[in-house]
C-alpha cells in the first residue's frame, strides 16, 4: 500500500519518469508482475485510481505507447466504467480506438462509457449525427451516472452539449453543458 500511495503521489505530481522508476527499481511490491498489481486502487486526489492507469499514464508519457496500450486494454476489459482508461485510449491509439469502442460496446450494450467515448471520437472526425445517436444512446443507458466519482459524472450530458453547439445549438449547448 506504501507503494501505491508513492506511484499515486508521483503520479499527482506529474512526475512519469518516477512512476516508471518506482516500478522498476522499488523491491517490496507483493506481486511478481504488473498483472497482478494493474487492478489495485489508490486514491488521487478526489477519485480512486487504477496502478494499471498510473502505470499506463507514465508508459504513455515516456513515449511508451506499445507497452502502454495492453494495459489500458486490460483496464477496460476490467472496469468498462473507467473514464481514464478511455481517454488514455484515444490518446495512445487514435487509429485503432473507434474499433476498440465498437467492440466494448457489443460486449456490454448496457454500459454507457464506451458510447460516450465513441461519441466524442465521432465529433473529432466530423460525424455530430453519429456522434449524438451515441450521446443520446449512453443517456438512455444511465442519466443519472450514478456510479461516477467527481468530475466524472454527467459526462454524456457535457459531450452531448459539445455536439448540439457544433451543430449551431448554442441554447441547449448551454443547457446541458450546465
Amino acid at each position: 500500500p506504501i507503494l501505491c500511495k508513492l506511484l499515486a503521489l508521483y503520479h499527482e505530481a506529474n512526475r512519469p519518469a518516477d512512476v516508471l522508476a518506482l516500478l522498476d527499481q522499488a523491491p517490496f511490491w507483493g506481486a511478481k508482475d504488473l498483472k497482478e498489481l494493474c487492478m489495485e486502487t489508490v486514491q488521487v486526489g478526489d477519485n480512486s485510481e487504477y496502478v494499471g492507469y498510473l502505470t499506463a499514464s507514465a508508459l504513455a508519457s515516456a513515449g511508451r505507447t506499445t507497452e502502454a496500450l495492453p494495459i489500458v486494454e486490460e483496464l477496460l476489459e476490467n472496469s468498462g466504467s473507467y473514464d481514464p482508461a478511455y481517454e488514455l485510449l484515444i490518446q495512445i491509439a487514435p487509429d485503432t480506438a473507434m474499433a476498440k469502442l465498437d467492440e466494448l460496446i457489443a460486449r456490454d450494450p448496457f454500459e454507457e462509457r464506451p458510447l460516450i467515448w465513441k461519441a466524442k471520437q465521432l465529433v473529432k472526425s466530423g460525424n455530430l449525427e453519429e456522434a449524438e445517436k451515441c450521446a443520446r444512446q449512453a443517456i438512455a443507458i444511465d442519466p443519472t451516472d450514478g456510479e461516477q466519482g467527481p468530475s466524472r459524472r454527467l459526462r454524456a450530458y457535457a459531450t452531448l452539449g459539445e455536439i448540439r453547439e457544433a451543430r449551431g445549438d448554442k441554447k441547449e449547448a448551454d443547457f446541458l453543458k450546465g
